[in-house]
């Protein structure tokens, strides 16, 4: 891991999950009431999945977007054949929040057997 990674992952640490902020109001309302099966439907994963980025352990990497430099890839350990992918913005849409922009599942690539 290199000094960037090491600092982001240290910046993930100082967040709860009273911090975790979905940007996305469809989903803020899901959750508020409830309605857990939805956002299960629309990502394919359990809502518990994206509180992983507070956990130390599950986190395989993070890095910057390809594309928006002010959002960051964290990827999870999901299983062997997939991972959980959560994109995230620090402090939006305020100052000590971690704003869950998407997230989603990315199968692993399987070894081909010749």
């Amino acid at each position: 891991m290199d000094d960037a990674e090491k600092q982001l992952n240290d910046k993930l640490n100082e967040y709860c999950e009273e911090d975790v902020y979905f940007l996305k109001a469809h989903w803020r309302a899901w959750i508020e009431e409830k309605q857990f099966e939805l956002l299960e439907r629309k990502t394919g994963m359990n809502i518990q999945e994206v509180y992983g980025v507070l956990n130390p352990e599950k986190v395989k990497y993070i890095a910057k977007s390809k594309h928006y430099p002010e959002r960051y890839e964290i990827c999870l350990k999901h299983s062997k054949r997939f991972e959980t992918i959560v994109i995230a913005v620090f402090d939006q849409p305020s100052k000590g929040k971690l704003g869950i922009v998407t997230c989603y599942k990315r199968l692993l690539a399987e070894k081909l057997h010749f």
